[in-house]
């Protein structure tokens, strides 16, 4: 009877910690079913859903008809409403899915001219990937059934798999990023510098940190090169290299290639790199470069008195706000994200108006606007928003992301609330905004459903916002003239970005600057102009004159924004509410071999988690808990970032010991996600379980872990911290643990990284546990405390060739890494515990670069003399079975059953 009363109370508690699964959702969440998808949305933008709706149809009959595969069920569509950055990723094994943000892009994404409409364009993204990653082969592996887990077009390159899908977009759209100028100079700009990367570089991801910068490069890469071998082999290479690539994916792109058409694909990509670049292209404007720094440097503007510049850089690491004054350039603040607007002077130079990605209430990765202070070097929070402007009359305009679009608030008084000047409407988007010289008139860069970009101008005295003009092509960055009578802005009528002016009175247009990689922005003061120029080292800023001399008269059409024609679907697409605990389910089966100290246990675990991936859930069961793990498997998976796979574990890989009896049973755990950030995330672990000795013993356990990511100037800083509390009941006591874990990973340059951290460990009971620090012969340290520390730096030896994309498995680079453990034992007395030891990592990747691994083999010296060889296979990010053995063996082996890691596809601008 007691032990039933046990079993109710634990399901009670089971169930009132479910209660914050509820809260992990952050939004009332709806669904709908059209023929192939279900649509997964937030109530507030129910209209968009519909519209996403007729949308996807369309898509899906285009592309299956292109790859002639259509693949069985519905596919999960994911809208996600709570960040003003766009983007979209898909997964393709397990089930089927992608998400798409509904906030619209702009020049950072590299894409220009009338793409019809945002949604249209991701959307055809994002499912060419299903697609593409779901063909089957047309014979199929021994286990039939195989393919659906891990398709054979997993293991394809990312320049294939990204470069397909932005050629689809391009082709299957009125526009994308294969017919961007932006890209074709970024491109052109890295031949002419001859820093374009080799085919093996671009196999997978890897650390391409150079401009143009991280995974993006693989888009410009990828479709670029596609659209060259459609010049060369016909349209339907692209289609064909797709199709026969699950037939066999030991050969590569390179062998299918060969097999298609007789020629190496690795000279074809040299060949087309020949293509590219020119020596007219290192033609600049009189000016000096006040800038040096690799990358982008960006969202410039000029000083009221024109002598100093405040403009955002990034390169290899955050991007940072920067000054020049003429005679020094110095970074002033981290300000993570580039992409909200330009930088804005106050009217006496004094502060600077700018926006920077945050997370908002665990919710919304949005913009907020900051003032921060030249003089003291302080800054304060104006406002969730992007794009300040600040006028002469000391008062700021902004971009304020709403439900399903956005619209543009003035704050007149910096300490009171804004007021909204520009309503939001389903048909347009507003981007870039500007002040003319006596604050009466504001520019706005609209974006316009149906293709079109346009400058618009609100008037204050009539509260209004009309039309300027309306061009078929790129508008962006509008800016005005000293004097008001010409608006300034970038645009692309003949493929290339350069500088336009628009002449108010007299409804005339002149082209201001006519450089072959184009110019992006203008800042000017008087006769002082600053311009955003595209150089062999990035977009750099060019510091000259005005010069009216040189403007040439040009002609630009205007015409009337196209409407969008109306594809209503002849279903019923009612909305239905979404139902957390009721949409979960298992997933995946995953069997366990636990060993240690001569002992040897059995298990299995299911994993399950629910289609929006708002929580997951392990449930466990062990025929032995002599050692158990205090490893959970987690899915660090919620909307905002896509699914991202791995080891969670709360000891830092430290072990917990039951001292005596066998102990049959398992545990049930939910892990929530808290914190939701491209950077940074919390999850709160919470469960129990039951064990066998006779009779019914519950465990609790309960945990919370914290990572965060920073950049300073030179070093980039990775934090993290966890908490794990765990209470079982023993046959006659209740035994108990807490344990806390710090750690911070310096990246320094020179291919330096330091790892140090701290453990701490209390226990109650018989039941004993200890932090994890990778000298102790652990299963011996029956302490009840134990403070741990570690410190090991990380030196690069060897950057070895990567490889030609034959077989999906690349080595990368050799390190050696020297550390240090220190320690305290209380056991009834203090006792100092340490050991010293050197390893050498060999960095490996799976799946071109989607499952890094290192292969480490290490000496250990400790306390107790013993000096311990050890060999590891450490997979970062991947499901991992567990198999350990004593420390005081000759080997420990652990990390092995490599089977999945992230293989969704972020895209656009993740």
């Amino acid at each position: 009877m007691i032990a039933l009363l046990r079993v109710i109370v634990l399901i009670l508690l089971l169930l009132f910690m479910a209660a914050p699964c509820q809260a992990a959702i952050f939004y009332d969440w709806y669904k709908m079913q059209t023929e192939n998808f279900i649509i997964y949305y937030p109530r507030e933008i129910e209209d968009i859903a519909q519209q996403v709706g007729a949308i996807a149809e369309d898509v899906h009959n285009e592309l299956t008809a292109y790859l002639d595969h259509e693949p069985k069920g519905r596919t999960g569509l994911i809208l996600l409403d709570d960040q003003d950055m766009p983007g979209g990723w898909a997964q393709a094994f397990w089930e089927r899915k992608m998400a798409i943000y509904t906030a619209h892009p702009g020049l950072e994404m590299g894409l220009m001219g009338s793409y019809e409409s945002w949604l249209r364009l991701v959307i055809t993204h994002e499912y060419a990937h299903i697609l593409q990653l779901t063909l089957p082969p047309a014979k199929l592996f021994p286990l039939g059934w195989a393919w659906y887990i891990m398709t054979p077009s997993l293991f394809q390159s990312m320049w294939f798999i990204e470069g397909f899908a932005t050629y689809m977009e391009t082709a299957f759209t009125a526009d994308g990023r294969g017919e961007s100028p932006v890209i074709r100079a970024i491109l052109g700009a890295g031949a002419d510098a001859n820093t374009l990367y080799s085919f093996d570089q671009v196999q997978g991801p890897y650390n391409l940190e150079s401009w143009p910068g991280g995974g993006r490069a693989i888009y410009y890469y990828g479709s670029s090169f596609l659209h060259y071998l459609e010049e060369q082999y016909g349209e339907d290479i692209v289609a064909r290299l797709a199709q026969s690539y699950p037939e066999n994916v030991f050969i590569g792109i390179k062998g299918h290639f060969r097999q298609l058409t007789g020629h190496n694909l690795e000279d074809i990509y040299r060949d087309w790199q020949k293509t590219l670049g020119g020596d007219e292209a290192k033609r600049l404007m009189e000016g000096e470069l006040i800038t040096s720094l690799y990358g982008y440097n960006v969202g410039a503007s000029l000083s009221p008195d024109g002598r100093q510049v405040a403009y955002f850089h990034q390169g290899e690491g955050f991007s940072t706000l920067r000054l020049w004054d003429g005679r020094s350039d110095r970074e002033l603040k981290d300000a993570i994200g580039i992409y909200g607007g330009r930088v804005s002077w106050s009217p006496r130079g004094n502060y600077l108006a700018y926006a920077r990605l945050e997370v908002e209430n665990h919710k919304g990765y949005n913009h907020g606007i900051y003032i921060y202070n030249l003089r003291t070097g302080q800054e304060s929070r104006l406002t969730t928003g992007s794009n300040p402007a600040w006028s002469s009359r000391g008062e700021i305009a902004c971009i304020q992301k709403v439900s399903g679009g956005n619209q543009v608030v003035l704050f007149s008084d910096l300490e009171a609330e804004g007021e909204v000047i520009i309503d939001h409407y389903r048909d347009r988007a507003f981007k870039g905004l500007e002040w003319n010289p006596t604050g009466s008139h504001l520019a706005v860069e609209v974006w316009l459903e149906g293709g079109n970009q346009g400058i618009w101008i609100w008037e204050r005295d009539r509260n209004s916002l009309t039309p300027l003009f309306i061009e078929d092509s790129c508008i962006v960055n509008p800016s005005w003239s000293g004097d008001g009578r010409y608006i300034f802005f970038a645009a692309a009528p003949d493929d290339v970005l350069n500088i336009y002016a628009y002449q108010l009175e007299e409804e005339r247009f002149w082209q201001v600057t006519n450089l072959p990689r184009g110019t992006y922005a203008l800042s000017n003061r008087g006769d002082v102009a600053l311009y955003t120029v595209m150089t062999e080292d990035g977009f750099q800023l060019l510091y000259g004159k005005l010069d009216r001399g040189n403007w040439r008269e040009v002609e630009l059409e205007k015409f009337d924004p196209v409407p969008v024609e109306d594809r209503p679907l002849d279903l019923d697409l009612e909305g239905r509410k979404y139902r957390l605990l009721l949409e979960m389910r298992p997933r995946f089966f995953m069997p366990h071999l636990l060993g240690s100290g001569g002992n040897l246990g059995v298990g299995f675990s299911v994993l399950g988690w629910d289609p929006l991936d708002l929580t997951y859930y392990e449930a466990a069961f062990f025929s032995d808990f002599q050692s158990a793990p205090e490893y959970f498997l987690y899915n660090q998976v919620h909307p905002d970032t896509g699914p991202f796979l791995g080891i969670e574990t709360l000891l830092e890989g430290g072990q917990s010991a039951l001292t005596g009896n066998r102990n049959d049973g398992g545990q049930f755990l939910f892990h929530l996600p808290l914190e939701r950030d491209v950077f940074n995330y919390s999850i709160l672990l919470l469960g129990g379980g039951l064990y066998w000795e006779g009779e019914l013993l519950p465990v609790l356990h309960g945990g919370y872990s914290f990572r965060s990511m920073e950049s300073l100037e030179y070093m980039t800083l990775d934090r993290n911290i966890s908490l794990a509390l765990s209470a079982r009941q023993l046959p006659n006591a209740w035994g108990g643990t807490f344990t806390a874990n710090a750690g911070y990973n310096y990246n320094l340059p020179e291919g330096i990284d330091i790892k140090t951290s701290l453990g701490v460990s209390l226990a109650a009971g018989p039941f004993s546990a200890q932090a994890s620090v990778r000298g102790y012969p652990r299963p011996q340290t029956r302490g009840d405390f134990v403070l741990a520390g570690s410190v090991q730096p990380s030196y690069s030896l060897w950057e070895i060739k990567r490889g030609t994309g034959e077989f999906p498995l690349f080595l990368d680079s050799i390190n050696i890494s020297p550390y240090m453990d220190l320690g305290i034992i209380y056991d009834g007395g203090l006792e100092g515990v340490g050991s010293l030891g050197l390893e050498g990592i060999l960095e490996m990747d799976l799946l071109y670069g989607r499952i890094p691994m290192n292969l480490i083999a290490g000496l250990n010296y400790n306390r107790e003399g013993d000096v311990d060889f050890y060999l590891t296979m450490d997979a970062r990010n991947p499901f991992t079975s567990i198999v350990g053995s004593d420390l005081e063996s000759i080997m420990d082996f652990s990390g092995t059953f490599l089977l999945l890691e992230q293989l969704q596809n972020r895209s656009p601008g993740q």
